[in-house]
């Protein structure tokens, strides 16, 4: 989670009004609950982006938002990966236009 935090913080400093939109790990079935080579599963990543998050948020950056990957690419979505992490064409289509819906949906004006 520090690793988060710092990288969010190092670009809020450069753009202090500029929204900020952090998106967790999509859902890749078969890494939810296995260790990665460091022993972090998808899951516990995706949780750790979450807190970052709220932590950071709860600190007073309200110009901070998180989309959660699992409702851009879900569990559902699995026949868009066809080697079970990377999305195919469909899948990079399908993601780009939830990942649209949710950001417009989050109605930002950017700062001029």
């Amino acid at each position: 989670m520090p690793n988060v935090i710092g990288l969010i913080r190092t670009i809020r400093e450069a753009k202090p009004t500029t929204p900020i939109i952090v998106m967790s790990p999509i859902v890749s079935p078969d890494r939810e609950t296995a260790p990665n080579a460091v022993g972090f599963t998808l899951a516990e990543m995706r949780d750790e982006v979450h807190r970052a998050a709220s932590l950071l948020r709860d600190a007073g950056d309200h110009n901070l938002y998180l989309i959660d990957g699992r409702t851009v690419i879900g569990e559902k979505d699995a026949h868009v990966m066809p080697d079970g992490l990377h999305p195919d064409d469909a899948g990079y289509a399908l993601m780009a236009e939830r990942f649209a819906d949710r950001v417009r949906a989050l109605n930002l004006s950017l700062p001029s």
